[in-house]
Parts: C-alpha cells; structure tokens; sequence
C-alpha cells in the first residue's frame, strides 16, 4: 500500500496495522469529499500506488540491539538471535512481495471495473489475510528467542514486551509529543538513567506508566483493526472519523504523560546533559520544527574553515549567537501553533486530511510562524555570506534532502537515524 522505496522513511511506521489505517484514511477520506477516487486525492494515488517495503517487520537490528542490552546475552546467544532476525525478516519480506502484487491485481482491477463495494471487500480480506501472517511470525520470533535465554535472562522477559511495546506503538504519533519514548530520549544523548536516584526512580515510573497506556492502545487497535479489515463496512468514513478520534485521545494521554515525565527528567538529568536532553524531547516531538537548520550548519561550517581570519571567526562568532537568540523563540512560536492546530482538529491525520481536501488544514498561526522562521535562516544566511569570500562561499555545505515520512512531515516520527 505504501511505496517504501519512493517514501523511505515510511518504514519507520513499524506496526503493519497502523500501515494500513493511514492508507485506508489518505484514501477514504479524501474520496468521500471529493465523490471519486481515482481524480479526488493525488496524495492519496501516489501513497496506495506503491508497496509496503519493510513497513510489516516490527523487528530490526536496532530492535535485537535493545533486547540484547535488556536480557545481557552472550555472544553465542546473540548469535542466535541475529539468525532469528535473519529467518524472520526474510519470511515477512516474502510474505509482503506477495500481498504488493496482490494489491497491484486489486488496484488494476477497480482500474477497470470501477467497482468500488468489491475493491473495498478485496482489499480488506488479502490486508486480514495478511496481518495475520505478519503477527504469528513476530510471535514465532519471539518464541524461538525465548529459547535459547537461562532462567535468569527469562526474568527479564517482561522488559522486553515493555520495550518492544514502546518501540513500535511510539514510532508513530498521532499528535506532537505522543510519538515520543523518552528511555530513547535520554539513550540518545548519553544519560544513563541510574546517573541519580531521582531520575533511576523516575525512569522506572514512566516505564510502567507509558506501558499501562500502550496496552490499553495495542487492545483498542486491535479491535479497531478487526473492524477496519471486516469486509463491508472496512471503508466507510463514519466508522473512520469514529476511528481516528478515538486514536487522537488515546494518543493525546501518551503526549500528556510524555510531558509531564519530561519535565521530572530535566530535573533529574545531569546538568551538563540538560540542554541537550531538552533539545532531543523538542526534536522528537516536532522534528519539523527543531531539527536542525540548514543555517545552523552554515555557521558551523564556516567556523570550521581553516582559513578564516580572525575578524571573520568573530563576526561568525556574533552571527551565531544572534542566530541562535533569536531561533529558540521563533521555533517554540512555530510548536506551539502546531500543537493548537492539533488540538482543533483532532490530531495530525486530521489536520493533513484538512489540507488534502481543501478544507482549511492551513492555520494562520502556522504559517505566520514558520514564515517568521524562514525569514530568520535566510536573514542569516544573508549575512553569513557577506562576511565570506566567494571561494569560501562555494565550500557551504549544500542543503540536504528534506526527511519526510511520507505524509508531507505531519506526523512526529522520530528516528535515531535523522540526524547526529
């Protein structure tokens, strides 16, 4: 459904059911506005036309790396693992080639037939059928790993099913701040939770808390994915705005937890380690907003050339400290309007499927914001280059293809590979 090779990080969506809920929507609900379509969603066309890459396997290296630190295996133990990891990813890549041309037939068909009822049956019993086979080999590879761990290692198994829990539902938010696992947070920038008793107390709380709100969200999926995948009623937009906004209030809970715990964490973290802990929690609950500027990278491209003059260091120096006053602000003015736009319309799918339809997904204060932020990094661009020779100028740093999830940035995935 989701074509992972012209959409990459599309692969990040790593619970195949949440897959296809955001292609039942980016299709149905445009459709039921438009009247047809085939002509009525383009975004909808270009993310139905492609496949589902990698998008089923809710297991990855990174995935095995977390489970390997939490149960301490050996090194033959890993080994193990590693080729349970192979065989399963394997078996669900085959599994997913399989449903793609299964899709391609369906798509080709309605093609034809325009026959919208029977697209919609077909489509939800190969997406069960499916599903299905995705799941029991998760559970085999579970299965199998729990076989080769010692009595002691089988005790932390719990942990595990915590982690695996926070790893999947938490890759995708369906509001700012929910798509957040704050253990991943403090991974990132190198705090160990035992550096405190305060926050060792308060990391071993949120594990607890995150995972009472994750069980409860893996139950209502499940239950809203065997009536997503039910035949007849799979594709009406009724049941598909009952669907997403008891998704928006589920995850609004994980966003507020989120909140709250983070700002526990701050207090507790090292204060050395403060600033950069803050930065990872913004960058991963608005990463369009806080990732880092092409302007940023300028500046500290230039303060790295070999053959600055000292009047030229320190007007980079000025630069960058005026640049960096001012960016904070404009960024927390940009996170706000997001999240009150989020707030009015029950969630980023809402919001995108605003925009999609033409129905005033835009928000002034949006875009008043993130125009103040453009302004800001070309301002300072500007200026950057007025202190630089031409030749330095042509050794800038190009600016890098935009990361996107496939949905134009609206969601609040975040991803360790994004940026260093």
């Amino acid at each position: 459904m989701f074509d992972a090779r012209d959409t990459h990080p599309v692969r990040r969506l790593k619970t195949f059911f949440r897959a296809i809920i955001v292609g039942v929507v980016a299709i149905v609900v445009p459709t039921q506005l438009t009247d047809l379509l085939p002509s009525g969603c383009a975004h909808a066309q270009m993310m139905f036309g492609g496949g589902m890459g990698d998008a089923a396997q809710t297991i990855t290296k990174r995935s095995l790396d977390g489970y390997a630190k939490i149960l301490n295996l050996n090194e033959d133990q890993h080994t193990a693992a590693k080729s349970l990891l192979e065989a399963y990813q394997a078996s669900t890549r085959s599994a997913t080639e399989k449903f793609d041309k299964e899709m391609k037939v369906l798509q080709e068909d309605f093609a034809d037939t325009q026959d919208f009822r029977e697209f919609q049956k077909q489509i939800a019993g190969k997406a069960k059928t499916f599903t299905a086979i995705a799941t029991k080999l998760e559970e085999n590879f579970f299965e199998d790993l729990k076989a080769v761990l010692d009595d002691t290692q089988a005790e932390e198994w719990p942990r595990v099913e915590r982690f695996h829990r926070r790893e999947t539902l938490l890759r995708f938010g369906m509001v700012s701040g929910a798509g957040v696992d704050l253990l991943a947070a403090l991974a990132r920038v190198k705090i160990e939770p035992q550096s405190s008793p305060e926050l060792a107390e308060a990391v071993a709380r949120y594990e607890t808390d995150i995972d009472q709100l994750l069980v409860v969200m893996e139950r209502d999926q499940k239950a809203q994915q065997d009536g997503m995948l039910s035949g007849e009623g799979a594709f009406d937009p009724t049941q598909i705005q009952t669907m997403m906004k008891a998704m928006y209030e589920s995850a609004a809970k994980v966003r507020d937890l989120n909140r709250e715990t983070h700002r526990k964490f701050l207090a507790a973290v090292p204060a050395d380690r403060a600033e950069a802990y803050a930065h990872e929690f913004n960058r991963r609950s608005f990463p369009r907003v806080y990732r880092t500027t092409h302007t940023t990278k300028l500046l500290k491209a230039a303060a790295g050339f070999a053959d600055v003059t000292e009047d030229q260091k320190s007007e980079i120096a000025r630069l960058t400290e005026d640049y960096n006053r001012a960016l904070a602000p404009a960024n927390d003015k940009w996170a706000k309007a997001v999240e009150e736009q989020e707030d009015a319309a029950g969630g980023t799918m809402m919001v995108m499927m605003q925009g999609f339809s033409g129905q005033g997904g835009g928000n002034s204060e949006v875009t008043d914001a993130r125009k103040v932020r453009k302004e800001l990094d070309n301002s300072s661009k500007e200026r950057l280059l007025a202190v630089l020779t031409d030749e330095q100028e042509a050794r800038l740093p190009e600016p890098d293809e935009p990361k996107d999830n496939g949905f134009g940035g609206f969601f609040s995935v975040a991803d360790e590979d994004d940026e260093e």
